[in-house]
Order: structure tokens, then sequence, then C-alpha cells
């Protein structure tokens, strides 16, 4: 019995086509960092020590994968009391009217075999804007220890603060932030 020409070939990419899989944030091995210059003389250095969300990727097709990360502005952490309460007050991240920030991806594109540019919307402060992070991955397989699948990612971008709304002191505080982002994830 011959299969049609048609059937054959959308069986064949039924099957050649990779699922998308469910990641879940491994928040112990990953981090977002950010840095911003502190009057011209540093780079003051914080942190976001929680974040929740769903990542799924497609390793065949990174069109199909797809971020949510949801951030609670209290986890800020710099490091320092009086600067962490500084950064959360009106003037900056006002965590008492805006407890957290979202990040839900628009795109994903693959510009070679572990590069990529990640697309989508932020909020903080309320606000939306676009955003671009280019992507490394890093590494894709099973966990040595548990044998579920794992993977990891670099990712990395600038964007303006006061595009947000945070506009307290700029320029002498930079209006670039930096953002450093490292994430291992694992799915069942």
């Amino acid at each position: 019995m011959k299969l049609p020409v048609a059937l054959a070939l959308s069986l064949f990419a039924g099957l050649a086509h990779a699922e998308t899989t469910p990641y879940t944030f491994d928040t112990v091995h990953s981090k977002i960092i950010f840095k911003a210059k502190h009057l011209g003389f540093s780079w003051s250095y914080g942190e976001f020590t929680d974040f929740s969300g769903s990542f799924d990727f497609d390793s065949a097709d990174w069109a199909n994968s797809k971020v949510e990360v949801t951030i609670p502005v209290d986890s800020l952490e710099m490091g320092d009391a009086t600067w962490n309460e500084h950064l959360r007050a009106p003037n900056y991240f006002n965590l008492a009217e805006h407890s957290e920030m979202r990040f839900v991806s628009t795109k994903v594109e693959k510009s070679s075999d572990s590069e990529g540019k990640l697309h989508g919307d932020l909020t903080v402060l309320g606000v939306t804007k676009p955003v671009v992070l280019d992507v490394v991955l890093n590494q894709q397989g099973p966990h040595p220890f548990s044998k579920k699948p794992r993977v990891g990612f670099s990712a990395s971008g600038v964007l303006s603060r006061s595009e947000f709304g945070m506009t307290q002191l700029v320029p002498i505080v930079g209006d670039e932030v930096h953002l450093i982002i490292e994430i291992e994830a694992g799915g069942e």
C-alpha cells in the first residue's frame, strides 16, 4: 500500500519536529543580576534573589520557545540594608505601589547553534516596554545525577531605566542598566 506523498511528508515532518519541553527554573543555580554606573566612579551591582515563572524550550525550533518571569521587587539585594530600602522607595522601584516586575517573551530567534535573541515585554513600575536580550545556550542534556532533562542559558542586555519612569538622579546615576542573567532549568 502506497501512502500519498503529502501524507508521507506530513508524517515525516511530525516525526522530525522536536516538541517544546517545559522547564522549571532552578533558582539555586540561576541569577538575575544588574549593574549601573554610580556617580561615574564605579559600577554598582544588584541582584533579584527571587523569581518564578514558566519556560518552554524547543531545541529544534527556538521560535516555538517562550518565557514568562515574575520578579518580586522586595527580593532586590544590593548588599546593604540602607541601599536596599533606598532603591525600594517611590523614586526608584516603588515597592509600595509596584510589588513585582514581569517579563513575557514575544519572540525567540536562533542565530547560530548556541546563540540567539530573546524578545519580550518587560513591565517595571507599571510601564511595559519591549526589550531584547542576547542569549547563549550553554548546554542541554540529561542532568548527570537525576538523568532528567536540563538546560542552561546565559542572557544579557541593556535597558534605559528612564524609559520605565525611573528618572531619579539621571544622569548622575546611570540611566543604562546592564542585565546579566544565568538560568539553569530542569525538565521532567
